[in-house]
């Protein structure tokens, strides 16, 4: 048996984002500030309420569309 999924536009470039903020992050988990020479770098400090699965929650406001309204 054979299938093809097709995904709206809008949630392929949602997870291509966060395929891109996975590859950026890996190494700077944990960093909030690094200072080389005279290169300083800050990484925004996200707390458990603006985290979702280990993403801002801003990432994945492309899914609100398709979430289940649940009564």
């Amino acid at each position: 048996m054979l299938a093809k999924v097709s995904y709206p536009a809008d949630v392929i470039a949602g997870v291509k984002k966060l395929i891109e903020y996975n590859v950026k992050t890996a190494d700077n988990i944990g960093i909030k500030s690094r200072t080389i020479a005279r290169m300083s770098e800050t990484y925004v400090d996200v707390n458990a309420g603006d985290n979702i699965n280990g993403y801002p929650s801003a990432m994945l406001s492309f899914l609100k569309r398709y979430t289940k309204l649940r009564w």
